[in-house]
């Protein structure tokens, strides 16, 4: 399956370094694409490098996976402890359809203020305080 020359394994390897993904690979080569999925995921050298925002090492990637961009969760939780201002929440004000109490969120489509009215809308059995 995996019994590419010499000649073909370097010039996957170049259209990797160039940018170039698993379909446009297998449409210039001429090898079917499943086959290539497969090379790229258990081959090293395939593996795409990025750097990680926080800490700047460097970070390999599985080419048909999503990018990562942290290295680690601690780098990503300091990365987003430090740029909070970067962040573009938006807050929501909402009325609890439950106790009529006003609450901020941010989550647009929010009904209640709390898991107890959460519960008691869903006839879990919270008491409601009217």
């Amino acid at each position: 399956m995996n019994d590419f020359t010499k000649a073909q394994k370097r010039k996957i390897i170049v259209l990797r370094a160039k940018g170039y993904g698993h379909r446009r690979v297998s449409e210039i080569l001429e090898i079917p694409e499943n086959i290539l999925k497969y090379y790229f995921k258990c081959n090293p050298a395939t593996f795409i490098s990025v750097k990680c925002k926080n800490c700047e090492k460097e970070v390999r990637c599985i080419p048909t996976y999503r990018k990562k961009v942290f290295c680690s969760d601690e780098c990503r939780m300091a990365w987003w402890s430090k740029h909070q201002d970067e962040i573009n929440h938006k807050m929501y004000h909402h009325t609890c359809i439950v106790c009529g109490r006003e609450f901020d969120s941010f989550r647009k489509g929010s009904v209640s203020c709390s898991k107890r009215c959460s519960g008691t809308l869903k006839g879990k059995g919270g008491v409601v305080n009217d």
